[in-house]
């Protein structure tokens, strides 16, 4: 994003249309040359026609960027610098394309200003070119997009608006196209996935789409209901398919688009006097939309960029027309839709609230004016009852609730809402400052207060808390926005359907409890007995399989490497002979804490390899991972026992568990014990076989 507002240069954009033959023939001649290829091997540039180039990209390239300094309009220049990236190396990540820039644009910007350029358009042009060629601030958000056109446009305008509010977009686009025969989930795809990427957008049937949807929406033109029927369930049966297959392989967060049915037939398009779709088109395509809608909810970690909402507001017809002047999109490859622009801010909508929220654990909920209107110590007050079934509904899908309510307990009538006493893990109802109040429940619950998020209707209060705990997100509960926001936690990977979750709020509240008996006495076996530890140690079974995604996706302090494991990966090692996945259970008076620790054991004929080990943080201080690692020694029949450790910036408490239980490290991160050895365990545990 510019330092300043760019203001327009129509001098110079009556120079750009002057000299227009000389500098696209320039631009070509520097962004395709020998030295750039070898720089940047994978750049789209080297098998390019130089004739189509010239007229179907530099020449509109041009265009647009002489509208901008003519206008100042900024649809011009999110367009400009989105077509930049069309022969640039655009796979590599945000690093390369930062290097890639800084290489050729410079050369690029002169060709652009001429010899004799005064000084002031060499720098409006340098402001124009920053986002291409300025270092990233912050950690770039990774988005591998899958789709047509229409979602290579919307990286263009996400890239420039996320400029606009300090994000910064690390793209891995993979094109798919029922015409040209393109699979959409290659191995290139799946490499892809596997690398590592935050969020994963998809749009099956904007434009060209997939065969099954142009078959679609041709039989429904045609009035054969039967067969519209089942077209749409098999188009429904192909996305819910290729959702699951993405699914096997991470667990990231998808943005799944659904159908508007652009593009419009040509004569449609042209003749405003006609309804923009016909009657039966439209009609295929609710019913097809409902079916996305249904799959979207049932598939984990999944938003719906509902297309609908943009044609419904600003109409099918403006959605189609190009964002480009015609005498630009006359000869341009270049070709903008409308839709692409508003669905940039759907994404950025979306993005926003993930990149708020993917740390969340617990949500500190105010009171008064927040679950309901008014103030409950004065009389009668309106419950919000929408507001507290949706914390109601995360709570059982394991987002912790703790109330931090400027208040006297006397005067909370519990009968009256819905939420209980009982879906708090903490409550600090009183008259201290909501910032004393947080560092207890941080401290009570032994987590992290990065990973709050404030519900609060008082600015100051917000703003108190802002300023002494910057890391804790304050929402303000007054705004609809603020509930569309928490809404959004159940398609993040921080709340799941499981029986773990459900029991979230009481396995905390058994763990404070834990916590004041520690508190009791300084002798730590003595304590450590009285808690009557018990320890289940065994192999992962399918039905775990859920438990485990959520323990090495949420752990962070005592996690071995960090790696997170997908659904899917995690179950390919459950059933191959080459791993041994190990889960210890924990239980004591308090109550049963569940599986708490997994070992991924790789075997080999002479050593076995801790691949990783992880272990929740309500489990540390027992013992426990001596326990699971005298375990792995016995499975590995006293073999070579290797541990690997990555370090991070949260896993310091892991830091010294080999070197504690008596491996040496070998290098760097690669841990041994030697064969036959053994570790010590605490004899306040009783350890039984999980099987």
């Amino acid at each position: 994003m510019p330092d300043k507002p760019i203001v327009p240069r129509p001098d110079l954009a009556q120079y750009l249309v002057a000299h227009r033959d000389d500098i696209i023939l320039a631009w070509y001649e520097c962004q395709f040359n020998d030295e750039l290829f070898r720089l940047f091997p994978n750049s789209f540039a080297e098998s390019a026609d130089k004739r189509e180039v010239l007229d179907g990209h530099m020449a509109p390239l041009l265009s647009l960027l002489s509208e901008y300094a003519r206008t100042g309009d900024i649809v011009y220049r999110d367009l400009y610098l989105a077509e930049c990236y069309s022969y640039a190396p655009h796979r590599e990540g945000i690093d390369i394309l930062k290097r890639y820039f800084q290489a050729y644009m410079p050369a690029h910007i002169a060709a652009a200003t001429g010899r004799a350029a005064s000084p002031d358009w060499r720098t409006w042009m340098q402001d124009v070119h920053r986002p291409l060629t300025a270092p990233v601030k912050g950690q770039p958000i990774r988005i591998l997009t899958i789709g047509d056109c229409l979602i290579a446009q919307i990286q263009g305008f996400l890239r420039a608006r996320g400029l606009d509010v300090g994000i910064a977009f690390d793209f891995r686009f993979y094109y798919f196209s029922a015409l040209r025969g393109v699979q959409i989930l290659d191995d290139s795809v799946r490499e892809a996935i596997r690398s590592g990427t935050d969020l994963i957008a998809i749009s099956y049937l904007s434009y060209e789409g997939i065969p099954l949807y142009r078959s679609f929406l041709e039989t429904a033109e045609a009035g054969d209901k039967a067969q519209t029927a089942e077209l749409r369930e098999g188009v429904a049966r192909f996305i819910r398919e290729h959702l699951n297959m993405i699914r096997e392989l991470t667990d990231a967060p998808i943005l799944l688009h659904n159908a508007c049915g652009l593009p419009l037939r040509r004569f449609r398009q042209l003749l405003p006097f006609l309804p923009a779709m016909s009657r039966r088109r439209q009609e295929a395509l609710k019913e097809l939309n409902a079916s996305i809608a249904d799959i979207s909810a049932k598939v984990e970690n999944c938003f719906l960029i509902d297309e609908n909402a943009s044609t419904d507001r600003f109409g099918l017809r403006h959605c189609g027309d190009t964002l480009l002047p015609r005498s630009v999109a006359r000869d341009a490859a270049i070709h903008v839709e409308r839709l692409s622009q508003y669905l940039a801010e759907a994404y950025l909508d979306v993005v926003h609230d993930w990149k708020l929220l993917q740390k969340t654990k617990l949500l500190l909920v105010d009171f008064d004016n927040t679950l309901w209107g008014g103030v409950m110590a004065d009389g009668p007050v309106q419950q919000y009852a929408d507001r507290q079934e949706l914390l109601r509904r995360l709570s059982e899908q394991g987002i912790l609730l703790a109330a931090v309510s400027k208040n006297s307990p006397a005067n909370i009538r519990w009968d009256e809402m819905v939420l209980s006493e009982n879906d708090f893990a903490s409550q600090k109802i009183n008259w201290n400052l909501k910032v004393h109040s947080i560092r207890e429940i941080a401290q009570e619950l032994n987590l992290g207060t990065d990973s709050f998020v404030l519900l609060d209707d008082n600015p100051v209060e917000l703003e108190l808390v802002q300023s002494e705990l910057p890391e804790v997100v304050c929402l303000d509960s007054t705004r609809a926005e603020t509930w569309k926001t928490i809404s959004r936690l159940f398609s993040m990977p921080n709340t799941r359907q499981t029986d773990e979750a459900k029991r979230r709020t009481q396995l905390y509240k058994e763990q404070a409890r834990r916590n004041e008996a520690v508190r009791e006495t300084s002798d730590h076996p003595e304590l450590m007995r009285r808690l009557s530890l018990k320890a289940a140690i065994g192999p992962a079974r399918s039905a775990d399989l859920d438990r485990l995604a959520e323990l090495v996706q949420r752990t962070n302090q005592f996690n071995t490497t960090t790696v997170r494991y997908s659904h899917g990966e995690l179950e390919a090692m459950l059933k191959s002979s080459g791993y041994d996945v190990v889960v210890g259970e924990l239980a004591d008076k308090f109550g049963r804490l569940g599986i708490v620790c997994v070992a991924i054991v790789k075997k080999g004929e002479e050593e076995s390899i801790i691949e990783d080990f992880v272990m929740s943080c309500r489990a540390m201080g027992f013992g426990m991972e001596q326990v699971m690692l005298n375990a792995l020694i016995e499975r590995s029949e006293r073999k070579r026992i290797v541990g690997k450790f990555v370090p991070t910036a949260k896993n310091e408490p892991s830091s010294t568990f080999y070197k504690s239980s008596g491996f040496s490290e070998e290098f760097a991160g690669h841990w041994v014990l030697p064969a036959g050895a053994s570790v010590d365990v605490p004899e306040w545990i009783a350890v039984e076989n999980r099987d």
